[in-house]
């Protein structure tokens, strides 16, 4: 890995290896961005389970949460807090009216990950599209691979 290089748009792919319970893989590639595919974790975690998980010989090594650790930056947050079981929560409140404020919380067990959280699609407003397009950013993104909210309406 070369020092500095910046790579767009992992959190996808980086959703489905850990979502379907891989936690050691080496991913190459050609291109300072990853595939957008269709805006979600989903054609990933098909990709993953269609080329097979292999048990490795040694027991895998765990970071244990001892003490709650939170980040800020400007109104946005992320918190990582001790407990005996893995699950996520997450909220939002976004300045428009099919979106607002939403909260979601799920135990990540028993393919709970595959039911509710790998098919959920990015979304955008056409001013951030349009900005990404200028810096060469989501490069990959079709036009029906993106969820855009215009005025009071998705297109």
């Amino acid at each position: 890995m070369k020092k500095g290089v910046f790579i767009s748009t992992t959190e996808h792919v980086l959703s489905a290896i850990i979502g379907v319970g891989v936690d050691n893989a080496i991913i190459e590639l050609d291109n300072l961005e990853l595939p957008i595919l269709d805006g979600s974790a989903k054609p990933f975690v098909d990709m993953i389970l269609k080329a097979g998980i292999r048990r490795q010989r040694r027991a895998r090594k765990y970071l244990k949460i001892r003490r709650e650790l939170e980040m800020r930056e400007g109104n946005k947050f992320i918190g990582v807090y001790p407990s005996d079981t893995y699950s996520v929560s997450y909220a939002i409140n976004f300045p428009h009216p099919l979106i607002g404020k939403e909260t979601f919380e799920v135990q990540l067990t028993n393919g709970s990950y595959l039911r509710h959280i790998a098919g959920a699609r990015t979304f955008g407003s056409r001013e951030r599209r349009a900005g990404h397009a200028q810096y060469g950013i989501d490069s990959g993104a079709r036009p029906r691979d993106n969820c855009i909210v215009a005025d009071a309406r998705w297109s």
